[in-house]
C-alpha cells in the first residue's frame, strides 16, 4: 500500500534534507573548515602566540608576517 504516491506523506523529502546536512557536516569536518567556509590560518595564530609569549620581538613578528604574506 502506498501513501501519497509512495512518498510517505512528504517524509521522503525530510530524509533528503537530513542526508544533505550530514554530508555538509562531514565535508567541513574532513577539510577542517570553520562555519564560514574559510580555512583557519594556523600559521598566523602560531606567530601571534609566540609574540604574546615573548618568544619573538615585534620586529621579528612583523618581518615574519611580511615574509609569510599574512
Amino acid at each position: 500500500m502506498h501513501l501519497y504516491g509512495g512518498h510517505f506523506g512528504g517524509f521522503h523529502f525530510i530524509w533528503w534534507i537530513v542526508g544533505i546536512i550530514f554530508m555538509a557536516y562531514l565535508f567541513f569536518r574532513l577539510f577542517n573548515l570553520n562555519s564560514f567556509g574559510y580555512e583557519d590560518n594556523s600559521t598566523h595564530h602560531i606567530l601571534k602566540d609566540r609574540f604574546a609569549k615573548g618568544e619573538i620581538s615585534k620586529e621579528e613578528f612583523e618581518n615574519s608576517k611580511r615574509i609569510l604574506n599574512i
